[in-house]
C-alpha cells in the first residue's frame, strides 16, 4: 500500500476518473486496488493539438494515459526532418523509457489530435510500478507492441509504395481516435509519412475514387473500412494483431 508520506508527493486531484469510467485501456485494465493506489497522483489534463508532450534527449517530466486523441512519435535527423514511427491513443501511454528505467527518449512526441489524458509525474510512477504488478506487466507489454509498431513502420517505409502506406496509417489512427472521421490534413499526413504533400494528395484521390474514404476540410471520413485495409500493405495487420494481443492480456489480468 502507499505510505501517507507517499502520498504527500502527490495529491487527490479533481477530476480523476473512478475505474469504470477510466478510457485508457491500460489503466482499465488494472484491478481495482491498484487503480486506487494510482489515483491519487494522476492529474487529468487537456492535449491540444501540436503540444510536445515529450521532447528528444531530454528528461521526461510526466506520463500521459491517453483517454482521447491521439499523439505521434517522431524520428528526426536535421537534413531529414521528423518522420513519424509510432501513434499512441487510448490503448497506450506516452513515456515507454520511464518503464525501461531510463528518462531520456530520442523520439518526439506531439499531439495530433486533440483530447484529453491522465498525468502522472515520472517519480510517481517508477514508485508506483513496483507496487502494481499488473500495471507493470500491461506497460511491459505495451512495450512490445510498440516496438513491433516501430519496426513495422520502419519497413513500411522503406519497402512499400505511398497507395499501401497511406491507407495504414489512415486505420492506424481511425483505431486510436475511435472514429471515423480523422482530422488530418495533407501537410500534416505528408510530414508523418515522409512524402510530397502531392503524394498524399494523389494517394488519397484514388482511395476516394474507390469508395474508401471522403475527404473533407482540415478532415478524411473513412466511407469503407474493409475496402481501405484491403488497400493497405500488410504491416497494418500485424500491428493490430500486436495490439489486440495486449488489450486481451490486459483485460485477462484483471480477472
Amino acid at each position: 500500500m502507499v505510505s501517507q508520506s507517499d502520498r504527500t508527493v502527490g495529491s487527490n486531484k479533481e477530476g480523476v476518473p473512478d475505474l469504470g469510467d477510466v478510457r485508457n485501456r491500460l489503466l482499465a485494465a488494472v484491478p481495482t486496488f491498484e487503480y486506487e493506489q494510482l489515483r491519487p497522483f494522476l492529474e487529468p489534463v487537456t492535449l491540444k493539438k501540436r503540444q510536445v508532450l515529450q521532447e528528444p534527449n531530454r528528461p521526461m517530466a510526466h506520463a500521459y494515459f491517453i483517454e482521447r486523441g491521439a499523439a505521434s512519435l517522431f524520428s528526426r535527423t536535421v537534413r531529414d526532418g521528423d518522420v513519424e514511427v509510432g501513434i499512441v491513443g487510448r490503448f497506450g501511454f506516452v513515456g515507454v523509457p520511464i518503464v525501461l528505467g531510463t528518462m531520456h527518449s530520442p523520439h518526439r512526441c506531439r499531439v495530433q489530435v486533440a483530447g484529453n489524458a491522465l498525468r502522472i509525474a515520472v517519480a510517481d510512477l517508477r514508485r508506483l510500478i513496483d507496487r502494481a504488478p499488473s500495471l507493470n506487466r500491461a506497460l511491459h507489454q505495451y512495450v512490445q507492441a510498440l516496438l513491433v509498431q516501430y519496426s513495422q513502420v520502419s519497413l513500411c517505409n522503406v519497402r512499400h509504395p505511398i497507395h499501401e502506406r497511406l491507407p495504414r496509417w489512415l486505420l492506424t489512427m481511425r483505431d486510436r481516435i475511435e472514429s471515423n472521421e480523422i482530422p488530418a490534413t495533407h501537410d500534416l499526413i505528408s510530414q508523418a509519412l515522409g512524402i510530397r504533400r502531392s503524394g498524399v494528395t494523389d494517394a488519397i484521390g484514388k482511395l476516394e475514387g474507390v469508395g474508401a474514404v471522403r475527404r473533407g476540410r482540415g478532415r478524411i471520413l473513412v466511407t469503407d473500412a474493409d475496402k481501405l485495409e484491403q488497400a493497405a500493405c500488410e504491416c497494418y495487420r500485424l500491428i493490430m494483431l500486436e495490439y489486440s494481443r495486449v488489450v486481451e492480456s490486459a483485460d485477462r489480468g484483471r480477472h
